[in-house]
């Protein structure tokens, strides 16, 4: 028999390789209450996309395509923070010794859901035009707007607004967010590739399904891939902003659990 891996101490200081075993422990310890709010985050994206391309088809084609590739763009980045958002409030109150659940993360996040929304629409703006000037490659690293990361962990966990969270990621990070910036592009790339290329793999030899059949996989394959990708990304960008406090306030466990618990 193996083993069952050790669970590692979070908050603390992590390095690159700890950051991503770590995030990936709680990915795993967490995947069903995760994957509730993710798959539903996704599902409601792909609604909106497909509603779009039926209104843009309908009318006239220079209104179409920007109507097509504009709305899309800014829903995903929105509801992607607002997933990393509700994921970090899972992750912290099962690491703080919590019960937790998809409907208590929304309960705890609706008080804070107008700061949410305003930070998840500020980095929606960031994404569309970092996408718009790098002339479609920012596709690839979209995650890295989600929240935007830290910020919305400040908002989701220590109920600041979105100002006041925004200056408190500056403080903390003084220093140290040029390195955590690149272990987050880093993982937004890697994520960004696997959920653009791997559906398109797997559902291009699907021949023998038909034209509707390829689309199904393709489209299934995306919508549980992006989810499992959202959760990840909302597990390293929580795991990232521990880091930040425990090395600026050397905030550890117990720490989060006299700040988390009931």
């Amino acid at each position: 028999m193996t083993a069952k891996a050790a669970a590692p101490e979070i908050p603390a200081p992590v390095g690159f390789g700890s950051l991503l075993s770590s995030s990936w422990w709680v990915v795993r310890s967490l995947f069903g209450t995760l994957m509730k709010v993710m798959l539903a985050v996704v599902a409601v994206e792909w609604l909106i996309f497909v509603l779009v391309l039926a209104v843009a088809e309908s009318d006239s084609p220079g209104f179409a395509v920007a109507f097509a590739a504009l709305l899309p763009l800014v829903v995903r980045v929105t509801l992607g923070g607002l997933g990393v958002a509700l994921g970090a409030t899972i992750i912290a109150d099962s690491l703080a010794g919590e019960a937790v659940s998809a409907r208590a993360a929304v309960r705890s996040c609706r008080p804070l859901m107008r700061e949410l929304l305003a930070a998840a629409l500020f980095g929606a703006l960031l994404g569309m035009l970092i996408v718009f000037a790098s002339q479609g490659a920012g596709l690839l690293f979209l995650p890295l707007f989600y929240g935007p990361p830290l910020i919305a962990q400040v908002i989701a966990l220590e109920a600041r607004p979105f100002q006041m969270a925004t200056a408190r990621v500056r403080e903390m990070g003084r220093g140290q967010l040029a390195r955590i910036f690149g272990y987050l592009l880093f993982v937004a790339v890697l994520i960004g590739l696997i959920v653009a290329v791997v559906p398109r793999l797997i559902a291009s030899p699907a021949e023998g399904l038909g034209e509707a059949g390829q689309l199904g996989v393709f489209v299934l394959l995306s919508v549980v891939l992006s989810a499992v990708a959202l959760a990840f990304f909302a597990a390293v960008s929580t795991v990232a902003y521990f880091d930040l406090r425990a090395r600026f306030e050397n905030y550890g466990p117990d720490d989060l659990k006299a700040e988390r618990g009931s």
